[in-house]
């Protein structure tokens, strides 16, 4: 039996750096795992939308007409499709399922490469530590730090460490190293290439 890979979850508010620590993760192996698939991939469906859309702040902003015809965000219709299998399902239902797909394939793979998720929301992060995983807050104080919706709420009673992203992504990419480090044990390649990276 295989063991469960290291999991490092990552939340905070929207355009704080969320996907910024992901990418940096990704030098020092660490794969970039999309938690929200699941409500990107259905939205997008139904609403005949590109994954451009349904994946990137941009696309996110955009506006478009929803069910009930009247305009909305690409944003809050992925949030709101979100609290409907949360409600439905139980509120950690997202990120169990992203950690059971893990796993799943972790183990055909026969590999314990460690993922990053990066949009935990609500009391997901007691799903993520439960698994084993590190749980990072991005906190940039420059921009704002109170939720826009409900979904962009987090519980911080499970964040190990806040990284302020409060300096250029050098400074953010070396507070995130730091906190990791200890949690992943890189190899001396993955440092040495994270240094070069950086």
């Amino acid at each position: 039996m295989n063991a469960i890979p290291k999991i490092i979850g990552i939340c905070g508010f929207p355009t704080h750096g969320k996907s910024t620590a992901q990418r940096f993760l990704e030098i020092l192996g660490v794969e970039a795992r999309d938690d929200g698939d699941i409500l990107r991939t259905k939205v997008a469906e139904q609403f005949n939308l590109t994954w451009g859309d349904v994946s990137t702040q941009e696309g996110k902003l955009k506006v478009i007409t929803g069910l009930d015809g009247q305009p909305t965000t690409i944003r809050k219709l992925l949030g709101e499709y979100g609290n409907v299998l949360e409600a439905r399902y139980g509120e950690n239902y997202i990120a169990e399922e992203a950690i059971r797909k893990l796993i799943s394939e972790r183990s055909a793979a026969s590999s314990v490469q460690p993922a990053s998720f990066g949009s935990i929301r609500k009391s997901q992060p007691s799903a993520y530590k439960a698994a084993g995983g590190f749980i990072i807050e991005v906190l940039d104080p420059r921009k704002p730090v109170s939720p826009l919706h409900n979904f962009d709420e987090f519980d911080r009673d499970d964040v190990d460490v806040i990284i302020f992203n409060d300096g250029d992504e050098r400074d953010l990419a070396w507070r995130l190293f730091l906190s990791v480090v200890d949690y992943l044990q890189p190899t001396r390649e993955q440092v040495l290439a994270f240094a070069e990276h950086i």
